[in-house]
């Protein structure tokens, strides 16, 4: 097996790049590979980085995608790649420490919208902080690799898997 010449801080194995098919073939798994690596690396980080704050990831790109306008709970899904059910149970959560709140849509009274509180909306400006300091360390370390051009190739990486979970969901 081709072993990728990237590997994880720490004691941890390199990446593989090849991996067996199972019928004596190998498959190409290097994207697969680095993309869970670099998202799971990304979220511990960030993590790491809101703790003090008191969120855990997933709950930063909930409060970072409302305002003080309320959204139904299916746009604010969307927003995040995440299914409705997933949201809602997110959004609870977040109701119940004060940061979001539920209101009645003003035609519809059967649709739920979301928004942040006043505590959610400083909170907000706290995560970006985090995500601001995360970015300028990690394009710290990508000074001198053509960062534009990584960015693009990331962000093109980031619309396939997209377009594709809307398929699958």
């Amino acid at each position: 097996m081709e072993i990728h010449p990237l590997t994880r801080s720490g004691p941890q194995a390199p990446l593989p790049v090849d991996a067996p098919t199972g019928d004596g073939g190998t498959c190409d798994r290097g994207l697969v590979s680095l993309g869970l690596s670099i998202g799971k690396s990304i979220r511990v980080l960030v993590g790491l980085k809101l703790a003090p704050l008191g969120i855990v990831v997933g709950q930063d790109q909930l409060l970072t995608s409302l305002d003080t306008k309320a959204i139904s709970v299916g746009t604010l899904a969307g927003l995040m790649s995440v299914r409705p059910s997933t949201a809602s149970k997110m959004v609870d959560r977040l109701v119940e420490r004060g940061l979001v709140e539920r209101t009645s849509h003003a035609s519809d009274q059967r649709r739920t919208l979301v928004r942040l509180t006043d505590r959610g909306l400083s909170l907000r400006a706290g995560i970006l902080e985090v995500w601001d300091q995360v970015e300028k360390d990690l394009a710290a370390s990508l000074a001198g690799t053509g960062r534009p051009g990584v960015l693009e190739g990331i962000a093109s990486f980031d619309d396939a898997l997209t377009r594709r979970l809307k398929r699958l969901r």
